[in-house]
């Protein structure tokens, strides 16, 4: 059987606030200006009888509703069923708070963001040629650290705490130092698109209130100076894993950006061609279960003792305000959560194939031992985390137990224990139907 001819057309497009425009992702919503420009990067993928668009913005993430929108926009404007876009973020910190994480999202930038991604969806369409794909792996030690501390009680705090290092273990996980890598050619040979999937937190320069897409939006900036081509960035289950940086500099953003580079062109040194470049779409709706929370007077007790020490603590002065602020910020929404009603919590995981290259969608912040595990379902499995949705962090069944940031209780970690092991395996599940067509 004639192996079908794949096409793909590729737009860059740029989504930096203008000015006066969205809320910084930080607490008090401003920003100090732009540091480098923030991106959509579009990959249009057609092989005859399939069409797929990935979409890679730099941004912390994309609820479902705003994603939703886009696809129905851009399936009544091209020939792409709406189930195959994926909306995926880089989930760089320095970006615009576009999931409310610590204020209310801007409409307008919303607004904003939607029309340069269904025009950019537009133009990648139209800029489509014949091409060829191949896909490698590269390895990358030094840059990431899994961020949860395993102490000698068993419990787990979170690095940026500091514990005592006298009572610590270890890292009390793994992290998942493969870079996945997908080529794409024109038939002549020419560059087009490099993805580039990495588990890693981007949030080495969010301190400094700059629009930024971080160290990997170095790296691909680098890549495609250096190779011709647009370079995508995939993050993937990283929802435990912080980079290895304790400062929070644009000198240290662009070493690591160097680091991820340099490990992209290793692995490229080994791509091999794809057998197929047979496009093949899932996605598959799913609802997840709430965990156990406070009552609302529970939850309203908490609030006051939130106030309570935070005022203690700017009267005495000193640096841990910056922990009491953010805690009573996750108290009040988890407050306004239960005031408001639980509702059905539906979201989706969706895959698509290009040959034997699969990239597998995570609504939200997976432990990275859970992408680990997906990934053992194909050759070439690409997790990609904060796509198509935000459904906070999303642990293992064995961090609740052991304690630390991603399982307090709020909106971020709102999901019955056992969650991350079934998105686990809806996911191996999908990838092997994926595989197997």
């Amino acid at each position: 059987m004639k192996q079908p001819v794949l096409r793909a057309g590729i737009f860059k497009v740029d989504i930096t606030p203008p000015p006066d425009f969205a809320e910084y992702c930080a607490a008090d919503g401003h920003s100090a200006g732009i540091h480098d420009k923030l991106h959509a990067r579009i990959l249009f993928l057609n092989d005859g009888q399939k069409a797929a668009l990935l979409i890679a913005c730099d941004l912390i993430a994309i609820q479902a509703e705003h994603v939703q929108a886009i696809r129905k926009a851009i399936a009544r404007q091209l020939p792409v069923d709406a189930n195959a876009i994926m909306v995926a973020a880089t989930h760089t910190h320095s970006s615009p708070d576009t999931i409310s994480l610590f204020n209310q999202t801007d409409a307008a930038y919303i607004e904003y963001l939607s029309a340069k991604i269904i025009a950019g969806a537009c133009q990648a369409f139209a800029a489509a040629v014949d091409c060829r794909v191949s896909a490698g792996k590269g390895r990358l030690e030094g840059v990431s650290r899994n961020r949860r501390i395993k102490m000698k009680d068993g419990t787990v705090q979170a690095e940026w705490w500091h514990p005592d290092p006298s009572r610590i273990a270890g890292p009390a996980g793994p992290i998942d130092p493969e870079v996945g890598i997908l080529k794409i050619e024109d038939s002549g040979g020419n560059p087009l698109a490099l993805l580039v999937n990495y588990a890693c937190h981007l949030t080495v320069t969010s301190r400094n209130r700059q629009y930024s897409a971080d160290f990997a939006g170095h790296a691909m900036n680098i890549l495609e100076k250096e190779l011709g081509t647009t370079a995508f960035f995939l993050n993937g289950a990283c929802g435990n894993i912080n980079p290895n940086k304790s400062d929070s500099t644009f000198e240290g953003s662009e070493q690591l950006g160097g680091l991820l580079a340099e490990a992209v062109r290793g692995g490229l040194k080994d791509a091999q061609p794809l057998h197929s470049c047979a496009l093949r779409v899932i996605r598959e709706p799913i609802t997840l279960n709430w965990r156990d929370f406070p009552t609302v007077a529970e939850a309203e007790k908490r609030v006051e003792t939130c106030k309570t020490n935070l005022n203690e603590l700017k009267a005495r002065g000193g640096d841990t305000i910056s922990f009491a602020e953010p805690e009573l910020k996750r108290s009040q929404k988890l407050l306004d959560l239960l005031k408001g009603g639980l509702r059905n919590i539906v979201t989706e995981i969706q895959a698509i194939g290009v040959g034997e290259a699969v990239f597998v969608t995570i609504p939200g912040e997976l432990f990275a031992e859970l992408g680990l595990a997906i990934k053992k379902g194909g050759r070439h499995v690409f997790v990609v985390g904060y796509a198509n949705d935000y459904q906070g962090y999303i642990p293992t069944r064995e961090a609740y137990a052991e304690g630390g940031y991603e399982v307090i209780p709020w909106p971020l970690s709102k999901l019955l224990p056992g969650t991350g092991e079934e998105i686990r395996d809806i996911a191996l599940r999908l990838v092997k139907e994926i595989t197997r067509a």
